[in-house]
């Protein structure tokens, strides 16, 4: 995982193009849209930030993991979208739980919330093996809240080795 530069520019107006992958959001990305967006990327809020999800053995970009501002203005939201070419082998998974660990251990975050679409059961499968549970279901945007930090008598989970390199 490393904070979104410039020269992912190429990655991120492809990746805003592929229907498969903003299917649940909204739809693709105009092409002119696709440009303000990066740069408002590259000037994330402070607690916020974009990561882009990269093999760590070919340093090749293969997603893209947000966090920032819940529109409810009290929470702080992640978010994602990955390259098909790598969806069911567990590497958006792992990205994901980079980030949440990154904000709740690193920026002191007490809780990271995601929103997806009803219809989407990649991601609602990907939040539940998070730890993330349904808290609010309004058709057709279904609300998770979880991810808090352990309590310190708890025992942790070993993680196997990552395959990004830290955040």
């Amino acid at each position: 995982m490393r904070p979104i530069k410039i020269k992912a520019f190429v990655f991120v107006f492809r990746l805003h193009g592929l229907n498969r992958v903003r299917q649940y959001l909204g739809g693709t990305v105009g092409r002119r849209q696709r440009f303000s967006r990066f740069k408002h990327f590259l000037v994330a809020p402070s607690q916020a930030g974009i990561w882009v999800a990269c093999l760590a053995n070919v340093n090749r970009p293969i997603g893209l993991v947000e966090l920032g501002p819940h529109k409810d203005g009290k929470e702080y939201e992640i978010s994602y979208q990955f390259d098909p070419t790598f969806w069911g082998n567990g590497l958006a998974s792992e990205a994901v739980r980079a980030i949440v660990e990154h904000a709740l251990y690193n920026l002191g975050m007490e809780r990271v919330i995601a929103e997806t679409k009803s219809a989407n059961s990649a991601s609602f499968n990907l939040l539940r093996k998070q730890g993330m549970v349904l808290s609010d279901q309004f058709e057709p945007v279904s609300v998770y809240r979880g991810m808090r930090k352990p309590r310190r008598n708890k025992a942790v989970a070993t993680q196997r080795e990552p395959r990004f390199g830290s955040v």
